[in-house]
């Protein structure tokens, strides 16, 4: 009975409680009605509802992702919404297929890439710098701007935003050191 509230078992408890022995046939409806009282007591018998505390822990860890961040947060967001909070103690294999189905989308979960954009305008201008003619630089100076270029790492995702940013830098950097040819 430990699956029950506590109302359920008190309810049958009180049916129970009001069973006397020894009745004779002549009170056959009295014993018929102690029956149909401990029946209905029965029939009412509520289980406890699931704990949803592994489950929250769950739901919490998704959504500590950034949605901003992922191509496809859908998925974590589908898993959540598709929580059932209606389960009772004994539906287990219910709550353990949500929990996994929010770890299964956390899984899935994929990075935007970083916005390479600035650094793409940078490198373009650093070579427009010496390329155009209009200066001529000394090759030193320029093997710096193209080594400042070929550092890119150009797979980076959104979390690494930052280390492209600094790209920029390092690229105006190796710009601002050109060197003109004497």
């Amino acid at each position: 009975l430990t699956d029950f509230t506590n109302e359920s078992v008190e309810r049958l408890d009180l049916a129970i409680s009001k069973v006397v022995a020894g009745y004779t046939k002549d009170r056959q409806a009295a014993v018929d009605a102690m029956e149909a009282e401990i029946r209905d007591a029965l029939d009412k018998m509520e289980l406890l509802p699931a704990d949803y505390s592994d489950l929250e822990a769950a739901k919490a860890y998704a959504q500590s992702f950034n949605p901003e961040e992922y191509s496809n947060y859908k998925v974590v967001q589908d898993a959540i919404d598709a929580i059932n909070y209606d389960l009772n103690c004994r539906q287990t294999e219910e709550m353990e297929a949500q929990i996994a189905a929010i770890y299964n989308a956390v899984k899935e979960l994929t990075l935007l890439p970083a916005d390479y954009t600035k650094v793409k305008e940078a490198r373009d201008n650093a070579r427009y710098a010496y390329a155009n003619g209009e200066f001529e630089y000394t090759a030193e100076s320029i093997q710096a701007v193209e080594d400042a270029i070929a550092a890119i790492n150009w797979d980076l995702d959104i979390q690494h935003q930052s280390e492209v940013d600094a790209y920029i830098v390092a690229i105006n950097q190796a710009v601002a050191g050109l060197k003109y040819v004497r």
